[in-house]
């Protein structure tokens, strides 16, 4: 028979991985929103020179540089654990 503890680790587990499902959806989901407004801002910079073109680009630059810096840290803090620590030196006093 499963226990209370047995059960509550259980559903931490499966909340621990539905977290961890989420932050990977979000991940790419911000790629795909800032490949999409990279593909913008581009075609942007080769239209006419107007107000409208240049409205579309600062949007689609502003959108860009959110989604590479959202999708950054996202990245940063989920590899961070993967990482290797740094080596420290041992001084040796005498």
């Amino acid at each position: 028979m499963a226990t209370k503890q047995q059960h509550s680790d259980a559903a931490a587990v499966t909340a621990q991985r539905q977290a961890i499902a989420r932050v990977r959806r979000n991940f790419w989901l911000l790629v795909a929103a800032t490949i999409l407004a990279v593909g913008v801002l581009s075609q942007a910079l080769r239209g006419p020179n107007n107000p409208a073109t240049a409205a579309i680009v600062a949007l689609s630059g502003l959108a860009a540089i959110a989604g590479i810096t959202l999708a950054g840290r996202i990245l940063t803090v989920t590899t961070a654990g993967r990482r290797r620590p740094a080596r420290r030196r041992l001084i040796r006093r005498r």
